[in-house]
This record gives C-alpha cells, sequence and structure tokens, in this order.
C-alpha cells in the first residue's frame, strides 16, 4: 500500500512541473513568454500537403521566437479544444513551422485549416511542448481530449461511461443481460 501511495505521489509532483500541467492552468500567450509554446498560429493553405499530416503554422507579427527545433515533439490545442494533434517539428524559421502530426486538422477544421468557425471568428492554433513522462503523459493527453467540449468528446465518454456500467467488477467482462 505504501509503495502505491509514493507512486500515486510521484506522479503528482512530476505532473505539476511538466508543462501539460501549464496546458491547463496558464493561457497560451502566457506559456509563450515561458517559452512552453507558441501561441496564435494560422494554419496555412496548402493545397500540396492536402493528402498529408504534415502541416505548416504560421504568424507574421511578431515572428516566431525560437521555442522550438527541428525533431521536437509538440502538442497542437485551439481556443476551444486541448490537444486537437501531436507531432514532430520538422522546420523551425521566424514565420513558420511545419510539423508532421498524427492526424490531419484539416480534416477537422475544413479544407482550409479552420480559418474561421461557425460564428466566424478567426481560429489560432497553439504548440506546446510535449515532454514524454511515460505512459502518465500519453494518460494525461488522452484524458485532456476526452474531458473537452467537442460532441466527439462527448460521445467518446458515453462510450466509457455505458461501458463502465455494463463491466462487473469481478471479472471485467461485460455482464450478459
Amino acid at each position: 500500500m505504501e509503495s502505491e501511495s509514493s507512486l500515486f505521489f510521484f506522479a503528482q509532483a512530476k505532473a505539476k512541473t511538466s508543462n501539460l500541467h501549464s496546458i491547463w492552468c496558464q493561457t497560451p500567450q502566457h506559456r509563450e513568454r515561458r517559452s512552453l509554446a507558441l501561441a496564435n498560429l494560422k494554419l496555412e493553405k496548402d493545397s500540396s500537403a492536402a493528402t498529408s499530416h504534415v502541416h505548416t503554422f504560421l504568424r507574421s507579427c511578431p515572428a516566431l521566437p525560437p521555442v522550438f527545433s527541428v525533431g521536437e515533439t509538440v502538442l497542437v490545442s485551439s481556443d476551444s479544444a486541448l490537444a486537437l494533434s501531436q507531432g514532430v517539428v520538422l522546420e523551425a524559421s521566424e514565420r513558420r513551422l511545419r510539423v508532421a502530426l498524427d492526424r490531419d486538422l484539416r480534416l477537422q477544421h475544413g479544407e482550409d485549416g479552420g480559418d474561421d468557425d461557425k460564428s466566424g471568428d478567426r481560429r489560432f492554433f497553439h504548440l506546446d511542448r510535449y515532454e514524454y513522462q511515460g505512459s502518465l503523459s500519453g494518460s494525461m493527453v488522452n484524458l485532456i481530449r476526452l474531458m473537452s467540449a467537442t460532441p466527439e468528446a462527448e460521445r467518446l465518454r458515453k462510450i466509457v461511461i455505458d461501458r463502465w456500467k455494463r463491466v462487473s467488477c469481478a471479472s471485467f467482462e461485460p455482464v450478459r443481460k
């Protein structure tokens, strides 16, 4: 029992010092000032990359600070959703950042990367440094996605909750009706 509680407190302390903690508790602009993120980026309209998961993020003014290096792992969020995708930086310059992502944001936000949302507001993306912390880090990203206020997350929460209600605690097998 003591080792389990020690592990829990270690995980809690590690989470407080991680960048994932700052995603929940700080604005993207604050994280950028601390060199943990790049805030308010636009997704480039690039027809040549329409079939790949390589995305180019732009900001014309002010220039992008040198937060990320090529090969670094990043987590992509927007003003309305955390942890939309994660990927690896392929190219970094003062005006653009090319990233290979695990999903195509154009599919989620329209062919042009979600230039405007349904209300007509400009859509911005934020890229945060992603620090690997074993399985805890992946679990936190999945939890962020599951708890976001999107129809897809709501659908997934219903699946998880409904399945949990139908599972027998003794065998972890679905309860037969």
